[in-house]
């Protein structure tokens, strides 16, 4: 069921914008409901498999059916179940009392013959009550919604803006191996995005024989020429990519739709595939997040992050909503947490609505960044509805945009990391070999000095070019 909400940490804004209009379609449409801390997948829940055996019964008076069309989650042990809540009870406290059940039966299990009997059940080898408990957690969760993070989603209205200034990328090219994915709304079709950025789509590696991924396809309307909330987004990212590190190879992944949406088994499913060989990826840029209904990690998205390669470098958007509450999955603590700053009048600030905390590494840029956009019409809802809504036109032939929020200070991050990865693998490889990403990051963390604010937003990192000027090659 539904809960109404005013909390700011969710995806709602104060003020009438594209993006709140969308999700309150998306809510009306059902399959996405927002709860007082987080949105999530309606009557979806994700169960560790110890919870699924633990709760067999509960599952059942809920009506619980296994869905096993996303074979990866086997592997991480978890699983994701349909369930039916009570007339009277949301699915977050349907999730909150499943966890207290699940845990109070560990409690219960006093010997290891016990112990040694579930095991049994859950088709693993035995072993002392210790030691199956660190093999096997107990989670029950939400499929929790995440959201692109320019600042639209957060409590300033910052929609895509277009300008005269243009950014002319140097040539691309895809012919070596990857060097960084853009997890993010996808891009156009090839035969869009070669007329509007020719140089971007040269450099881009696409996946079409993936039938998880066939053309990573950013569908940008509803209809012609119409763009939808975050349509695009993932362009602008790739632009400001190459503005970093104009020899990167891109590889782009539509795991949110153009209503800057994606649940977690969406992404955990892009991330698994992205890291498994012969791929393997040593960067990957994310620029979206979600809040938890109990502020702990997302389980899939966290569980793949977890089982990346030691040497793989994550960078994520802090989130735009002013707060230091954990903002996932750029809170969790083996990735590269992004905050946004600017420099009105010389000086260097961290901007109103980023988000802060201790789990955030590093701030950059984020206001008012001029990239690559696409063609189309951005309609900006007014504030006394009885009057028209404001219009923004991208044209052609090279459409441009400005536009401010941290998604936008993520990948500028992250194609430094990968730009360093990169120079090292064409000018020669270190003594004890070959630069990795992680070691990347920590050299440019020893480079780089702490933001001086009272908010915790950790290093200071400017890009070797402005990404908020035009630049012609």
């Amino acid at each position: 069921m539904s809960e109404n909400t005013t909390d700011p940490n969710v995806a709602a804004t104060p003020e009438p914008s594209a993006f709140a209009e969308a999700l309150q379609r998306r809510l009306k449409d059902g399959r996405i409901v927002q709860g007082r801390r987080c949105l999530y997948v309606r009557d979806q829940l994700i169960l560790s498999d110890l919870a699924a055996v633990l709760l067999e019964e509960e599952l059942g008076e809920i009506q619980g059916q296994r869905d096993r069309e996303h074979p990866f989650l086997d592997e991480l042990g978890l699983q994701l179940w349909g369930v039916a809540t009570q007339e009277n009870e949301s699915l977050v406290v349907t999730a909150a009392r499943l966890q207290s059940v699940a845990l109070a039966r560990v409690e219960e299990i006093t010997s290891d013959r016990e112990a040694d009997a579930l095991r049994g059940r859950l088709g693993k080898p035995g072993g002392t009550i210790g030691e199956r408990w660190l093999l096997d957690p107990v989670i029950v969760s939400l499929n929790h919604v995440f959201v692109g993070q320019p600042t639209s989603h957060g409590q300033s209205e910052k929609p895509p803006a277009t300008t005269l200034a243009q950014r002319v990328l140097e040539p691309g090219s895809a012919e070596t191996d990857c060097d960084i994915a853009v997890l993010d709304t996808g891009v156009p079709a090839s035969k869009e995005l070669a007329e509007w950025h020719p140089e971007l789509d040269e450099a881009l590696r696409r996946d079409p024989s993936n039938p998880a991924f066939p053309d990573d396809l950013d569908t940008l309307y509803s209809p012609p020429p119409q763009l939808r909330p975050l349509a695009g987004h993932g362009t602008f990212i790739a632009g400001l990519v190459r503005l970093v590190a104009p020899d990167l190879v891109l590889s782009p992944y539509a795991v949110l739709d153009p209503d800057g949406l994606g649940d977690d088994i969406t992404i955990a499913r892009a991330l698994w595939h992205v890291a498994s060989p012969p791929r393997s990826v040593p960067v990957l840029s994310l620029s979206f997040g979600a809040y938890t209904y109990d502020d702990a990690p997302p389980p899939v998205v966290s569980s793949v992050i977890d089982r990346l390669p030691r040497t793989t470098v994550v960078v994520a958007a802090a989130g735009n909503n002013g707060s230091h509450r954990p903002f996932y999955p750029a809170a969790s603590g083996n990735v590269v947490a992004v905050a946004s700053f600017d420099d009105d009048r010389g000086v260097v600030r961290p901007t109103p609505w980023t988000n802060f905390g201790p789990w955030v590494d590093v701030c950059a840029p984020g206001v008012d960044l001029l990239s690559t956009y696409v063609v189309g019409s951005y309609e900006i809802p007014a504030v006394d509805p009885s009057n028209p809504p404001t219009i923004e036109k991208f044209g052609e032939p090279r459409p441009s945009a400005r536009w401010t929020g941290t998604s936008f200070s993520a990948p500028l991050v992250a194609a430094e990391i990968a730009r360093r990865v990169r120079d090292d693998w064409e000018t020669g490889t270190l003594p004890i070999g070959p630069l990795t990403a992680d070691q990347a990051w920590r050299d440019l963390q020893a480079e780089l000095s702490p933001l001086q604010s009272v908010r915790d937003v950790g290093l200071e990192y400017w890009p070797p070019i402005d990404p908020r000027t035009p630049r012609q090659p």
